[in-house]
């Protein structure tokens, strides 16, 4: 028995020993980082900064490769067929925590997903072409509850935090528009700026520039106050107090990554997000960056897939729809 026993011993501590190596090598061959929207959107721009120091800090070459559609589902299934490694990684955010449970056959979250790192939480907003009729919220609810379903929103896709915020914000005023749904934000664009598109549910990076240069028009963030980065763009708390729909961008391995692998990721997205370099980047694209544990992220996500969730089904959200 005493044999037993300490047989037993020695594989635990060698087990146990053995977690610090596996990280030891790690990586030695580019890693794949997945994200999935079009090239170009606001969470593309500031994903691919962060991935050049990401890379940066963890001594190896990031492969960035968009996936898009469906919510970002296509490059979720891509994660759970491949090798719980931490060479395939996966940016996702807030409105896929939805969008998988209003979705059959799509990989679940909080089972097909090993929690790695924040990335950033990105506001969203609401914007119009520029000869619009409503300059601000009040106008905007008045034009739609004048003329209830004329009116078209696009959003990059079902499920996503700028569709679900858009239809909070529609129940809580009591106004109707019918969604459009585009691949990305990109896509979104020409017929705002074009007019053909009466409002776009956008990145606060995707919208500064047409906005600077009067392409289209701003008229609030979907925040309970007003960005630091955008003080003169009012938040929808303004008229509606503690009105949050603001998504947590972070990326994940698929499930069964080594710990000691997935905290060697950790610490290298925590030592990317601190380069002044890239606080400044995501400051001017209007990101706020974010860090915690892969467990307090764990948390965070239950916690917004309950949340959302519960939104989804109260305003009647459903991939169909």
């Amino acid at each position: 028995m005493t044999q037993k026993i300490i047989r037993m011993a020695l594989l635990w501590a060698l087990a146990v020993l053995a977690l610090p190596l596996q990280a030891q090598g790690f990586p030695n061959k580019p890693i794949r980082l997945m994200l999935g929207y079009s090239p170009g959107g606001g969470i593309d721009v500031l994903s691919r900064a962060f991935a050049q120091r990401f890379g940066d800090a963890l001594g190896q070459q990031i492969v960035f490769d968009n996936k898009p559609g469906a919510s970002g589902a296509i490059a979720a299934d891509l994660l759970t067929k491949s090798a719980p490694d931490g060479y395939t990684l996966f940016i996702t955010e807030t409105g896929y925590l939805v969008f998988s449970q209003l979705t059959p056959n799509t990989p679940d979250p909080l089972k097909a997903f090993q929690p790695v790192a924040p990335i950033m939480a990105l506001p969203l907003l609401i914007a119009v072409p520029a000869d619009s009729p409503a300059k601000n919220t009040r106008e905007l609810i008045a034009m739609l509850k004048a003329d209830p379903g004329k009116y078209s929103f696009g959003i990059p896709g079902i499920g996503t935090m700028h569709h679900l915020g858009f239809e909070l914000f529609m129940q809580l005023t009591g106004i109707n528009a019918v969604h459009i749904a585009y691949k990305g934000s990109p896509a979104i664009m020409p017929d705002l700026i074009g007019g053909r598109l009466a409002i776009g549910l956008l990145s606060t990076t995707a919208a500064a520039g047409p906005e600077k240069s009067g392409k289209l028009r701003v008229i609030a963030t979907m925040t309970a106050q007003r960005t630091p980065m955008s003080p003169d763009w009012a938040a929808l708390g303004e008229i509606l107090p503690k009105f949050e729909a603001t998504p947590r961008i972070f990326f994940v391995a698929p499930v069964g990554a080594p710990q000691a692998v997935v905290e060697r990721l950790n610490e290298a997205a925590r030592a990317a997000l601190a380069k002044p370099d890239l606080k400044e980047i995501f400051e001017k694209g209007g990101a706020i960056p974010a860090t915690a544990t892969p467990e307090e992220l764990r948390q965070q996500i239950a916690e917004d897939y309950k949340r959302w969730g519960e939104v989804a089904k109260k305003v009647g959200v459903s991939s169909t729809n």
